[in-house]
């Protein structure tokens, strides 16, 4: 029986982990939209205005940004609710049945498959986006807070590099513990 509540406390643990994690994506990947005027930086490309130096951009789907907002929302909902199922489990020193283990399988391959797709969308989309940037600045961290578009879009560039290079690392650290826990 020690066993068995050291299991669902280190769930517990885990699921705490990543709902800390999941609003390390979400805050980071929505100000990264904000700033750029609802348009999402994965996977944009463009060319250097010779005239003013200025960056125009080919702006793919918002859904790039998207996808691992929603990702992180599911994780942080499943997260909440196997804190609520495993710590009501503990109180009531129980264990839980075949269905529910089938349906934290199920949560779980899901929440893998999300987190993998989405720290991939992130990784290729930023390299895709620094590729652009590094053409006029020596490095890409280098563009963050560069008056880089028309100012008629209403971009602020000041956050870009942090807010992604956030997302990008929490991403790939979300897979790991999801295959952890």
């Amino acid at each position: 029986m020690v066993l068995a509540n050291f299991l669902i406390l280190s769930q517990i643990a885990g699921h705490v982990i990543l709902a800390i994690l999941s609003l390390l994506v979400i805050i980071p990947m929505s100000m990264n939209l904000n700033e750029f005027n609802h348009h999402c930086i994965l996977f944009a490309t463009g060319n250097w205005r010779e005239d003013d130096g200025l960056f125009e951009v080919r702006w793919p789907s918002a859904g790039f940004c998207k996808f691992p907002i929603f990702t992180g929302y599911f994780v942080l909902i499943v997260s909440i609710l196997q804190i609520y199922k495993f710590g009501r489990l503990t109180h009531k020193n129980e264990e839980g049945g075949f269905l529910g283990l089938f349906i934290d399988v199920l949560l779980g391959i899901f929440m893998t498959m999300f987190g993998i797709i989405s720290a991939i969308m992130v990784t290729l989309g930023f390299i895709v986006w620094c590729s652009d940037m590094t053409e006029r600045f020596p490095s890409c961290d280098m563009a963050a807070g560069q008056n880089i578009t028309d100012q008629s879009q209403n971009i602020d560039t000041s956050g870009f590099y942090f807010e992604m290079g956030t997302s990008q690392y929490i991403v790939t650290e979300h897979k790991l513990i999801i295959l952890v826990s």
